[in-house]
């Protein structure tokens, strides 16, 4: 009779189509009929329940804790779960097909920006426009190309951007000869430029994007020129820096604006023995400053191109000689003279001579004052001598 229980349990679960009758089947044998070291009890064994949702989630989305447990249930649970991989693998096959569609899109976006094609247009170098041929972006110069003179001779060769060269490339002189060759080096765009006859002319750099860099000129001979900041276009004094004479001494130290004196700084002439500190504008001493002979100051005040002009005082010998009004280099207006430091006369003046309209220290009798004022040069960068005045002479 205990044999036939059995047997008639099994007929009953052949008789059910699917894995849910084994596990009860499996529910009502012995554990002690479960394979050694397969499955530690009967909870981990029915790990794999078809009737759970999660584990129905479990088996779709990973396959290697579905296989550990294949490894302990009976040959129609391998049936089950081997499907149940299937499926599995079937969803997971679809899911690259949803990036595959996505792709075109993402392509066509692609398609939408510009690429390089080679052709035939202007192109700017240094501040000029020359023929170019080569990679383009909507007409304008963008990779590598070649502009050219109208001789045909090659202007520059190497990169270009938005329509001009970058200069990092080699450009050159209209005759073919090497004038510069540039290289991105240390995150910076290092140029070596060149002189018509070979010898080198400057060595500079500036950072990508950079309106400004740095820059040491020679003369054609070698020595230091000039050390400071230049145009990163056409490397040119822009900024601060000092420029030499070609003797090693210095000739200018301050601001530059396109090569020239402009803003502030100190002019020093050719033999050291004058200068002058203030204000610059496009290469001339304009505005306020200080003229120093031999480092004894003569002159403080206003001017125009060198030319004293607005309110200002000069010195003899350290002693202040006049202050007062300048007009076109001459003592006009109001002003005050000095003899040795002592006030002779306070009033007007007129073309370097007091009218006598004023205030006369010396007493009650005429008074005669001659002042005599020199102004040779208006060009700051050829001048070889300031606006000097010779002296306040006073005589009775």
């Amino acid at each position: 009779m205990k044999n036939i229980v059995p047997a008639v349990v099994i007929a009953s679960l052949l008789g059910i189509n699917g894995v849910v009758g084994y596990i009860w089947y499996n529910k009502a044998q012995d554990r002690s009929q479960v394979p050694s070291g397969g499955v530690n009890d009967v909870k981990t064994e029915l790990a794999y329940d078809p009737l759970d949702p999660a584990n129905q989630t479990h088996n779709t989305s990973s396959g290697s804790e579905a296989s550990s447990t294949v490894s302990v249930q009976p040959e129609s649970n391998q049936q089950q779960t081997a499907e149940a991989q299937t499926a599995a693998a079937t969803v997971q096959a679809a899911a690259p097909a949803v990036t595959t569609a996505a792709a075109p899109a993402q392509a066509k976006t692609e398609k939408t920006k510009a690429q390089p094609v080679v052709s035939e247009t202007t192109a700017t170098v240094m501040h000029e426009k020359f023929k170019y041929i080569g990679e383009t972006v909507n007409g304008a110069a963008n990779g590598q190309g070649t502009a050219y003179y109208k001789n045909g001779q090659k202007r520059y060769e190497g990169e270009f951007r938005n329509g001009s060269a970058n200069l990092v490339g080699r450009s050159y002189y209209e005759d073919g000869a090497l004038r510069g060759d540039g290289k991105r080096a240390n995150g910076k765009i290092q140029i070596v430029t060149y002189n018509e006859d070979g010898s080198k002319y400057s060595d500079r750099s500036h950072a990508e994007n950079s309106k400004l860099g740095t820059a040491t000129i020679y003369y054609p001979g070698g020595s230091l020129m000039y050390s400071g900041q230049v145009s990163a276009v056409t490397g040119i004094p822009e900024g601060q820096g000092t420029e030499y004479y070609e003797n090693g001494t210095k000739r200018y130290t301050g601001t530059f604006r396109e090569g020239l004196f402009h803003g502030t700084g100190t002019f020093v002439t050719d033999d050291q023995a004058e200068y002058y500190e203030g204000q610059f504008t496009d290469g001339m001493l304009n505005g306020y400053g200080k003229f120093y002979l031999d480092g004894t100051m003569y002159y403080d005040g206003e001017h125009k191109e060198g030319v004293y002009n607005g309110k200002g005082k000069f010195y003899m010998n350290g002693a202040i000689a006049y202050d007062g009004d300048f007009v076109d280099g001459n003592a006009n207006g109001y002003g005050k003279l000095y003899d040795n430091g002592k006030l002779v006369y306070d009033g007007e003046v007129i073309n370097n001579m007091p009218t006598g309209n004023g205030t006369n220290y010396l007493g009650t009798g005429p008074i005669n004052i001659q002042i005599t004022i020199t102004n040779p040069y208006k060009n700051s960068s050829s001048v070889k001598t300031f606006n000097m005045p010779h002296g306040v002479k006073v005589t009775r």
